[in-house]
């Protein structure tokens, strides 16, 4: 009897690990932030970090621009292949500013792992909205 509840607990234990990194992404993205006072015209190089929240096999990323905001630098999709739960990669995009405010850079990711595939996208604002 102790033996299967020491197998539940650590079934469920997986379980829960599994499903938390899951809900947060297989991939962290940090980025440096576009700098205070961009204005219509401005160009900018962001350097875009993915961090592996657990073993991944295969990243793909895609950067779009989502809404005022062009994309001045190629390439804008990259594949990476194995990255150890930790270590991170990177990829740098130049971006212009073409909004009288403010746009958005939408950055797309693809995981796969040993035993998932998971899509996660983030955005990252240029400018300021509230000016």
């Amino acid at each position: 009897m102790d033996r299967y509840v020491v197998a539940m607990a650590i079934a469920l234990l997986v379980l829960t690990v599994n499903t938390v990194a899951q809900k947060q992404g297989y991939i962290a993205l940090e980025f440096t932030p576009p700098p205070a006072g961009m204005k219509t015209g401005d160009v900018v190089e962001t350097t875009l970090t993915f961090r592996a929240r657990v073993d991944v096999d295969q990243l793909k990323v895609s950067v779009y621009p989502f809404n005022g905001v062009e994309v001045t630098s190629t390439p804008t999709e990259m594949a990476f292949g194995q990255i150890k739960k930790g270590a991170a990669t990177t990829m740098k995009v130049k971006v212009r500013l073409t909004a009288a405010k403010f746009g958005s850079l939408a950055v797309s990711m693809e995981t796969l792992t040993a035993d998932d595939k998971s899509s996660d996208a983030k955005t990252i604002v240029y400018g300021d909205p509230n000016r």
